[in-house]
Protein backbone atom coordinates (compact mmCIF):
# COMPACT_ATOMS: atom_id res chain seq x y z
CA UNK A 1 0.00 0.00 0.00
CA UNK A 2 1.54 3.47 -1.15
CA UNK A 3 2.53 5.83 1.68
CA UNK A 4 -0.35 7.81 3.37
CA UNK A 5 -2.93 6.03 2.16
CA UNK A 6 -5.77 4.68 4.11
CA UNK A 7 -6.41 1.05 4.37
CA UNK A 8 -9.65 -0.10 2.57
CA UNK A 9 -11.12 -1.99 6.11
CA UNK A 10 -11.51 1.79 7.20
CA UNK A 11 -13.35 2.24 4.15
CA UNK A 12 -15.26 -1.01 3.97
CA UNK A 13 -16.16 -0.27 7.76
CA UNK A 14 -17.29 3.55 6.79
CA UNK A 15 -20.08 1.70 3.91
CA UNK A 16 -21.00 -0.21 6.58
CA UNK A 17 -22.03 2.46 9.22
CA UNK A 18 -23.41 4.48 6.13
CA UNK A 19 -25.61 1.47 5.28
CA UNK A 20 -26.84 1.46 8.34
CA UNK A 21 -28.18 4.82 8.67
CA UNK A 22 -30.22 3.58 5.62
CA UNK A 23 -31.42 0.86 7.10
CA UNK A 24 -32.75 2.79 9.73
CA UNK A 25 -34.46 5.59 8.08
CA UNK A 26 -31.86 8.01 8.03
CA UNK A 27 -31.15 10.32 4.93
CA UNK A 28 -27.90 11.16 4.11
CA UNK A 29 -26.90 14.64 3.73
CA UNK A 30 -23.73 15.87 1.86
CA UNK A 31 -21.87 15.66 4.89
CA UNK A 32 -22.61 12.12 5.60
CA UNK A 33 -22.06 11.25 1.48
CA UNK A 34 -18.51 13.58 1.84
CA UNK A 35 -17.70 11.65 4.71
CA UNK A 36 -18.31 8.26 2.88
CA UNK A 37 -16.62 9.54 -0.14
CA UNK A 38 -13.89 11.10 1.24
CA UNK A 39 -12.81 7.23 2.92
CA UNK A 40 -12.97 5.98 -0.38
CA UNK A 41 -10.56 8.90 -1.91
CA UNK A 42 -8.24 8.57 0.68
CA UNK A 43 -7.87 4.68 0.18
CA UNK A 44 -7.95 5.40 -3.86
CA UNK A 45 -10.92 3.29 -4.31
CA UNK A 46 -12.00 5.48 -6.78
CA UNK A 47 -14.90 3.58 -8.53
CA UNK A 48 -16.46 3.33 -5.26
CA UNK A 49 -15.82 7.43 -4.64
CA UNK A 50 -17.67 8.09 -8.21
CA UNK A 51 -20.83 5.24 -6.59
CA UNK A 52 -20.99 7.45 -4.12
CA UNK A 53 -21.59 10.29 -6.30
CA UNK A 54 -24.18 8.71 -8.19
CA UNK A 55 -25.64 7.32 -4.49
CA UNK A 56 -26.09 11.34 -3.91
CA UNK A 57 -28.33 11.86 -7.43
CA UNK A 58 -30.25 8.81 -6.45
CA UNK A 59 -30.88 10.42 -3.14
CA UNK A 60 -32.13 13.98 -4.05
CA UNK A 61 -28.81 15.29 -2.72
CA UNK A 62 -27.52 17.60 -5.65
CA UNK A 63 -23.69 16.93 -5.78
CA UNK A 64 -22.03 20.26 -4.85
CA UNK A 65 -17.99 21.38 -5.49
CA UNK A 66 -17.05 19.71 -2.62
CA UNK A 67 -18.51 16.47 -3.78
CA UNK A 68 -16.59 16.97 -7.16
CA UNK A 69 -13.09 17.83 -5.44
CA UNK A 70 -12.88 14.54 -3.41
CA UNK A 71 -14.01 12.81 -6.47
CA UNK A 72 -10.97 14.34 -8.04
CA UNK A 73 -8.85 13.59 -5.37
CA UNK A 74 -9.80 9.74 -5.56
CA UNK A 75 -8.79 10.27 -8.66
CA UNK A 76 -4.85 11.67 -8.16
CA UNK A 77 -4.87 8.86 -5.21
CA UNK A 78 -5.54 5.92 -7.65
CA UNK A 79 -3.20 7.65 -9.96
CA UNK A 80 -5.46 8.67 -12.79
CA UNK A 81 -4.66 12.49 -13.56
CA UNK A 82 -6.48 12.61 -16.77
CA UNK A 83 -9.65 11.02 -15.07
CA UNK A 84 -9.32 13.68 -12.82
CA UNK A 85 -8.90 16.49 -15.63
CA UNK A 86 -12.00 14.79 -16.99
CA UNK A 87 -14.43 15.00 -14.16
CA UNK A 88 -13.38 19.36 -13.90
CA UNK A 89 -13.58 19.74 -17.82
CA UNK A 90 -16.90 17.83 -18.54
CA UNK A 91 -18.39 16.41 -15.72
CA UNK A 92 -18.86 19.58 -13.52
CA UNK A 93 -19.42 21.80 -16.37
CA UNK A 94 -22.44 19.50 -17.35
CA UNK A 95 -23.94 19.62 -13.59
CA UNK A 96 -24.04 23.60 -13.95
CA UNK A 97 -20.96 23.32 -10.77
CA UNK A 98 -18.31 26.30 -10.62
CA UNK A 99 -14.73 24.39 -9.45
CA UNK A 100 -12.97 26.46 -6.86
CA UNK A 101 -9.03 26.67 -5.97
CA UNK A 102 -9.43 23.03 -4.34
CA UNK A 103 -10.61 21.71 -7.28
CA UNK A 104 -8.03 23.04 -9.48
CA UNK A 105 -5.13 22.03 -6.56
CA UNK A 106 -6.33 18.74 -6.92
CA UNK A 107 -6.01 18.15 -10.71
CA UNK A 108 -2.81 20.19 -10.83
CA UNK A 109 -1.69 17.62 -7.54
CA UNK A 110 -2.90 14.65 -9.88
CA UNK A 111 -0.67 16.00 -12.65
CA UNK A 112 2.56 16.79 -10.90
CA UNK A 113 2.45 13.16 -9.00
CA UNK A 114 2.20 11.37 -12.14
CA UNK A 115 5.19 13.29 -13.57
CA UNK A 116 2.77 14.90 -16.19
CA UNK A 117 4.53 18.43 -16.68
CA UNK A 118 3.04 19.88 -19.54
CA UNK A 119 -0.72 18.35 -18.51
CA UNK A 120 0.17 20.29 -15.10
CA UNK A 121 1.27 23.87 -16.61
CA UNK A 122 -1.50 23.50 -18.97
CA UNK A 123 -3.45 23.19 -15.45
CA UNK A 124 -2.12 26.26 -13.80
CA UNK A 125 -2.66 28.33 -17.23
CA UNK A 126 -6.40 27.49 -16.82
CA UNK A 127 -6.33 27.88 -13.18
CA UNK A 128 -5.17 30.96 -13.76
CA UNK A 129 -6.99 32.57 -17.23
CA UNK A 130 -9.79 31.56 -14.76
CA UNK A 131 -8.61 33.90 -12.23
CA UNK A 132 -8.39 31.31 -9.67
CA UNK A 133 -5.94 32.30 -6.92
CA UNK A 134 -3.20 29.94 -5.85
CA UNK A 135 -2.49 29.09 -2.51
CA UNK A 136 0.62 27.47 -0.49
CA UNK A 137 -1.22 23.88 -1.62
CA UNK A 138 -1.21 25.10 -5.30
CA UNK A 139 3.05 26.38 -5.07
CA UNK A 140 3.45 22.61 -3.67
CA UNK A 141 2.65 21.11 -6.86
CA UNK A 142 4.26 23.57 -8.97
CA UNK A 143 7.12 22.66 -7.27
CA UNK A 144 6.58 18.62 -8.12
CA UNK A 145 5.58 19.40 -10.96
CA UNK A 146 8.30 21.84 -12.31
CA UNK A 147 11.30 20.81 -9.36
CA UNK A 148 13.99 20.39 -12.86
CA UNK A 149 13.44 23.96 -13.67
CA UNK A 150 13.81 26.18 -10.60
CA UNK A 151 14.24 29.59 -12.90
CA UNK A 152 10.84 28.72 -15.01
CA UNK A 153 9.51 27.85 -11.67
CA UNK A 154 10.27 31.11 -10.00
CA UNK A 155 9.15 33.18 -12.79
CA UNK A 156 5.47 31.86 -12.49
CA UNK A 157 5.60 32.12 -8.47
CA UNK A 158 6.68 36.22 -8.97
CA UNK A 159 3.77 36.52 -12.31
CA UNK A 160 1.41 35.04 -9.80
CA UNK A 161 2.41 37.21 -6.80
CA UNK A 162 2.06 40.43 -8.96
CA UNK A 163 -1.51 39.42 -10.53
CA UNK A 164 -2.75 38.29 -7.64
CA UNK A 165 -1.38 40.50 -4.74
CA UNK A 166 -4.40 41.33 -2.10
CA UNK A 167 -6.80 39.53 -3.65
CA UNK A 168 -10.46 39.00 -2.31
CA UNK A 169 -10.55 35.55 -3.69
CA UNK A 170 -6.63 34.63 -1.96
CA UNK A 171 -8.30 35.72 1.34
CA UNK A 172 -11.14 33.50 1.09
CA UNK A 173 -9.21 30.16 -0.36
CA UNK A 174 -8.24 29.16 3.04
CA UNK A 175 -9.45 29.77 6.72
CA UNK A 176 -8.12 32.92 8.29
CA UNK A 177 -6.19 31.06 10.83
CA UNK A 178 -3.93 29.27 8.17
CA UNK A 179 -3.66 32.39 6.25
CA UNK A 180 -0.04 33.10 6.62
CA UNK A 181 1.11 29.23 5.66
CA UNK A 182 -1.56 28.96 2.27
CA UNK A 183 -1.49 32.08 0.87
CA UNK A 184 0.98 32.74 -2.28
CA UNK A 185 2.27 35.77 -0.95
CA UNK A 186 4.15 33.94 2.06
CA UNK A 187 5.73 32.03 -0.34
CA UNK A 188 6.90 34.50 -2.51
CA UNK A 189 7.44 37.11 0.33
CA UNK A 190 8.00 35.11 3.54
CA UNK A 191 7.67 37.52 6.33
CA UNK A 192 10.65 36.04 7.96
CA UNK A 193 13.06 34.26 5.26
CA UNK A 194 15.23 32.33 8.27
CA UNK A 195 11.72 30.10 8.91
CA UNK A 196 10.90 27.89 5.96
CA UNK A 197 7.93 25.99 6.32
CA UNK A 198 8.03 22.77 4.48
CA UNK A 199 5.41 20.73 6.75
CA UNK A 200 2.54 18.74 5.12
CA UNK A 201 4.61 19.18 1.53
CA UNK A 202 5.28 15.78 -0.60
CA UNK A 203 9.11 15.06 -0.60
CA UNK A 204 10.04 16.28 -4.02
CA UNK A 205 8.04 19.72 -3.31
CA UNK A 206 9.90 20.03 -0.06
CA UNK A 207 13.58 19.52 -1.54
CA UNK A 208 12.60 21.98 -4.26
CA UNK A 209 11.12 24.29 -2.46
CA UNK A 210 14.33 24.00 0.51
CA UNK A 211 17.09 24.43 -3.32
CA UNK A 212 14.78 27.61 -4.35
CA UNK A 213 15.05 29.53 -0.73
CA UNK A 214 18.38 28.75 -0.29
CA UNK A 215 18.57 29.87 -3.83
CA UNK A 216 17.34 33.01 -2.64
CA UNK A 217 19.82 33.51 0.43
CA UNK A 218 22.37 32.72 -1.60
CA UNK A 219 21.63 35.27 -4.28
CA UNK A 220 24.11 37.88 -5.25
CA UNK A 221 21.34 40.76 -6.53
CA UNK A 222 19.30 42.45 -4.11
CA UNK A 223 15.84 39.74 -4.88
CA UNK A 224 12.43 41.52 -4.95
CA UNK A 225 11.43 37.85 -3.54
CA UNK A 226 13.58 38.31 -0.75
CA UNK A 227 12.53 42.05 0.69
CA UNK A 228 14.42 41.31 4.49
CA UNK A 229 18.03 42.02 5.43
CA UNK A 230 20.92 40.74 3.77
CA UNK A 231 22.37 37.53 5.08
CA UNK A 232 25.69 39.02 5.96
CA UNK A 233 23.79 41.24 8.14
CA UNK A 234 23.06 38.41 10.21
CA UNK A 235 25.12 37.61 13.10
CA UNK A 236 26.04 33.93 12.77
CA UNK A 237 26.24 33.27 16.50
CA UNK A 238 22.50 34.31 17.23
CA UNK A 239 20.53 33.24 14.33
CA UNK A 240 19.47 30.20 12.06
CA UNK A 241 17.59 28.89 9.27
CA UNK A 242 14.76 26.63 10.87
CA UNK A 243 13.07 24.57 8.59
CA UNK A 244 9.80 22.77 9.41
CA UNK A 245 9.80 19.60 8.33
CA UNK A 246 7.08 18.09 11.44
CA UNK A 247 7.28 14.94 13.71
CA UNK A 248 7.02 12.15 11.36
CA UNK A 249 3.82 11.13 13.01
CA UNK A 250 3.00 8.54 10.54
CA UNK A 251 6.31 7.04 10.04
CA UNK A 252 7.49 3.92 12.13
CA UNK A 253 10.06 5.56 14.30
CA UNK A 254 8.71 8.18 16.00
CA UNK A 255 10.61 11.60 15.26
CA UNK A 256 12.04 10.39 12.30
CA UNK A 257 9.62 11.43 9.45
CA UNK A 258 10.04 10.65 5.67
CA UNK A 259 9.76 14.43 5.00
CA UNK A 260 12.67 14.92 7.35
CA UNK A 261 14.70 12.31 6.76
CA UNK A 262 14.64 13.59 2.42
CA UNK A 263 15.42 17.37 3.94
CA UNK A 264 18.16 16.06 5.57
CA UNK A 265 19.39 14.23 2.78
CA UNK A 266 19.06 16.94 0.41
CA UNK A 267 21.19 19.48 2.39
CA UNK A 268 24.03 16.77 2.29
CA UNK A 269 23.98 16.36 -0.81
CA UNK A 270 24.84 20.33 -1.40
CA UNK A 271 27.38 20.50 1.46
CA UNK A 272 25.33 22.06 4.22
CA UNK A 273 25.41 20.90 7.56
CA UNK A 274 22.29 21.14 9.66
CA UNK A 275 20.94 19.52 13.30
CA UNK A 276 17.75 18.54 14.75
CA UNK A 277 15.82 21.38 17.24
CA UNK A 278 16.45 19.68 20.66
CA UNK A 279 13.60 21.61 21.85
CA UNK A 280 11.26 20.65 18.80
CA UNK A 281 12.05 16.83 16.66
CA UNK A 282 10.39 18.10 13.78
CA UNK A 283 12.39 21.10 12.79
CA UNK A 284 16.26 21.20 11.30
CA UNK A 285 18.33 23.87 12.15
CA UNK A 286 21.38 25.41 10.07
CA UNK A 287 23.57 27.75 11.01
CA UNK A 288 24.22 31.09 8.61
CA UNK A 289 27.16 29.92 8.25
CA UNK A 290 26.62 27.36 6.90
CA UNK A 291 24.44 29.47 4.32
CA UNK A 292 26.84 32.15 3.91
CA UNK A 293 29.33 29.13 3.35
CA UNK A 294 27.32 27.83 0.59
CA UNK A 295 26.81 31.66 -0.59
CA UNK A 296 30.69 32.14 -1.49
CA UNK A 297 30.63 28.20 -2.85
CA UNK A 298 28.13 29.74 -5.28
CA UNK A 299 29.83 32.79 -6.20
CA UNK A 300 32.75 31.10 -7.08
CA UNK A 301 31.15 28.52 -9.17
CA UNK A 302 28.87 31.43 -10.58
CA UNK A 303 32.61 33.57 -11.51
CA UNK A 304 34.21 29.93 -12.76
CA UNK A 305 31.46 30.00 -15.44
CA UNK A 306 31.79 33.26 -16.57
CA UNK A 307 35.78 33.36 -17.05
CA UNK A 308 34.77 30.02 -18.82
CA UNK A 309 32.46 31.71 -21.28
CA UNK A 310 34.74 34.63 -21.89
CA UNK A 311 37.63 32.45 -22.56
CA UNK A 312 35.53 30.53 -24.86
CA UNK A 313 34.14 34.24 -26.42
CA UNK A 314 37.42 34.77 -27.29
CA UNK A 315 38.64 31.81 -28.88
CA UNK A 316 35.63 32.49 -30.91
CA UNK A 317 36.87 36.30 -31.77
CA UNK A 318 40.19 35.30 -32.60
CA UNK A 319 39.19 32.88 -35.10
CA UNK A 320 36.76 34.95 -36.71
CA UNK A 321 39.50 37.72 -36.72
CA UNK A 322 42.14 35.21 -38.21
CA UNK A 323 39.42 33.57 -40.71
CA UNK A 324 38.80 37.20 -41.29
CA UNK A 325 42.48 38.19 -41.88
CA UNK A 326 42.94 34.78 -44.32
CA UNK A 327 40.06 35.75 -46.10
CA UNK A 328 41.00 39.51 -46.83
CA UNK A 329 44.31 38.34 -48.36
CA UNK A 330 42.86 35.85 -50.30
CA UNK A 331 40.68 38.44 -51.40
CA UNK A 332 43.30 40.96 -52.81
CA UNK A 333 45.80 38.41 -53.99
CA UNK A 334 42.74 37.34 -55.84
Amino acid sequence: MPPYLLDSKYAVAARAAFDDMIANGIEPNHIVFHSLMDCYAKAAMVEEAFGVLIEMHRCSVTPITTSYSIVINACSKAGQPLRAQEVLEEMMPAAGVQPDVVTWNGVLGAFAQAGMIDNAYYTWVKMSEQGVSPTRVTVSHLHQALSGSPGFLEELLTDAQTKFRGSPESERSESRKHQSRYDISSVCHPANPMVLDLHGLSKPAAQSELLWHLNLLTSDSESELLPSKDINDIDAGTQELTIITGQGRHSQVKGRGVLQSAIGMCLKKIDVKFSRDPGNSGRLLVPVLEIKKLRERRYGERERAKMIQSLALRGMIMVCGTYGIISAISFFKG
